[in-house]
């Protein structure tokens, strides 16, 4: 109950209360890991404005990063993907890739919508409420850690389309 949870309450609000200290504190030892990210979302903006139009390359962040990681870069961690679906995504794909992206996403989201108000079968449209949740949340997730290669993203996406596509072949004549 509360007495159990009381103990941990302090370190809750730490946690909370560190949120607001980022900027602060950024670029100490104790904010590596966000003042990283943020100096990776930098230097995929930096690719974006070097090259726009179709950006670096498919999976090039990695690569190049070290060209584009900008002073005060905390050279020694190991992590080379901005971390943030849209900054890769204009950083190695440009404009062009960032369109398809963003018309594959609202396509997959309007189409699973429509097709969700056809759906008969309750259980079927059951398992695809959740679906499309789970494809929001991706979105979500994506936003601030996320990378598009993940198998679980493209899983549900297509486990998605095959539970409508079960629900249409029920009702086929």
């Amino acid at each position: 109950g509360l007495k159990e949870f009381v103990p941990y309450a302090e370190y809750i609000f730490e946690r909370l209360a560190s949120i607001f200290t980022l900027f602060d504190e950024f670029g100490s030892t104790g904010r590596a890991s966000s003042t990283a990210r943020i100096y990776l979302v930098m230097a995929s903006f930096d690719m974006f404005a070097d090259h726009p139009f179709l950006g670096t390359g498919w999976r090039s962040f990695p690569v190049i990063f070290s060209q584009y990681a900008p002073p005060g870069y905390p050279h020694w961690t190991l992590v080379k993907e901005p971390h943030t679906i849209v900054t890769a995504i204009l950083g190695e794909l440009g404009i062009v890739g960032f369109a398809a992206f963003v018309w594959f996403v609202g396509k997959t989201g309007f189409f699973s919508l429509g097709r969700l108000q056809q759906m008969q079968d309750s259980y079927l449209r059951a398992v695809a409420i959740g679906l499309i949740a789970t494809f929001v949340a991706f979105q979500v997730n994506q936003t601030f850690n996320g990378d598009l290669p993940s198998n679980m993203f493209w899983f549900c996406i297509g486990m998605l389309f095959a539970v409508q596509r079960l629900d249409a072949g029920t009702r086929a004549p």
